[in-house]
């Protein structure tokens, strides 16, 4: 189980970077919903693969 918790966190932080190149004149708000969209659609895909 931890392992699938690095992979996560490795993930989110390639979001947060990618998304900082790519959008970071947007707003905060606008960031923090863009990124729960983006770990929604993660956390389905690690549930279909369980």
């Amino acid at each position: 189980m931890p392992s699938t918790t690095i992979k996560i966190d490795v993930i989110v932080r390639d979001i947060l970077v990618s998304y900082k190149k790519e959008f970071g004149s947007k707003s905060l708000s606008d960031t923090i919903h863009i990124l729960i969209l983006k770990y929604e659609n993660l956390k389905n895909e690690l549930n279909k693969k369980i």
